[in-house]
């Protein structure tokens, strides 16, 4: 079970309104878990067109961090949202989920949604953001934090925010997130997300959906949290 909702997006951030709604096809996000105070988690986000023209859905996964394993407690999914609004919504939900770490896919679109993000910030941490209507998003980013990445065959300083795909990494964490997966230390409870990863397959060094035509986005948005 889940609790689902819809974003209404303003002009504005701070205009957005969230709405819960009765099915599955009408939830842009679906909260398979509430927040806990004492909770840390992940989020990992794979905007729209940011690996591949055929990607076209923004993904934002939020996962719970336990010692021994990964429990998925939150998933948003739309064609609909520009790069600024993914922003928004990953805004909200860092809010909402408070202790959380941040990882990104920056190529394409991605990059305009960190530095949407970044500004935000910006405006919230000067006191710019003017007060929210009714029913609008009013916490905002919690204790949230960057992912940095660092080369593991570096023995030496040298790191970079968020994550660039590339043919090299991208086999090592959708093989990290198989193991996870094949060891139970990744909790799934989206149908759709358990669904496209049971669509993956891999080909020498391609990794990709059986059927061209169906999507990764959400495999990728929690490979993404699970790497973080």
């Amino acid at each position: 079970p889940f609790k689902g909702y819809a974003y209404d997006f303003g002009e504005k951030f701070m205009d957005t309104k969230i709405k819960s709604v009765r099915t599955a096809e009408e939830s842009h996000l679906k909260v398979y878990e509430e927040p806990s105070e004492i909770g840390h988690y992940v989020m990992g986000v794979d905007p729209a067109y940011g690996r591949s023209e055929n990607q076209d859905r923004s993904v934002v996964q939020v996962c719970r961090c336990y010692s021994d394993r990964l429990v998925q407690v939150a998933e948003f999914a739309s064609e609909s949202p520009e790069s600024y609004q993914v922003a928004w919504v990953m805004a909200h939900l860092a809010g909402i989920y408070k202790e959380i770490m941040l990882i990104v896919e920056v190529s394409g679109p991605g990059e305009a949604t960190v530095l949407e993000l970044k500004h935000l910030r910006q405006l919230f941490d000067a006191g710019a953001l003017p007060a929210p209507a009714n029913g609008g998003i009013e916490d905002l980013f919690g204790a949230a934090r960057w992912y940095m990445y660092h080369r593991s065959d570096s023995p030496g300083a040298g790191y970079q925010l968020n994550w660039k795909t590339s043919l090299d990494n991208k086999l090592a964490i959708m093989n990290q997130l198989r193991d996870s997966v094949t060891l139970g230390m990744v909790e799934i409870r989206s149908i759709q997300c358990a669904l496209e990863i049971q669509s993956m397959v891999q080909d020498g060094f391609v990794i990709e959906p059986a059927i061209s035509t169906s999507k990764d986005d959400r495999v990728f948005g929690l490979a993404f949290a699970h790497r973080a």
